[in-house]
């Protein structure tokens, strides 16, 4: 094994999975209810609770859910506009 930190490879692999969900999502490349749907069954298998939430983090950035620790929207402000995808 070379001399990379394994915080540092898990943290390239999370940046890229992000990377590559919002080119999906800006160019429009792929079914979100599908993607959706398929993040929902890994949650669902998923062994412990926080490989759950990990799951259920990246299906909210998908619907662009819980902004602002989950406020409802009337109270989020104008300067928290949701982005059109």
């Amino acid at each position: 094994m070379n001399d990379t930190a394994l915080p540092a490879i898990m943290m390239f692999h999370i940046d890229s999975g992000i990377n590559i969900l919002t080119v999906l999502l800006e160019n429009e490349l792929v079914d979100t209810a599908m993607l959706g749907d398929l993040i929902s069954e890994r949650a669902q298998e998923s062994e412990s609770i926080q490989e759950e939430r990990v799951w259920s983090a990246l299906r909210a950035f998908l619907f662009q859910e819980g902004r602002i620790l989950n406020f409802p929207k009337d109270l989020q402000g104008p300067d928290r506009e949701p982005t059109a995808i």
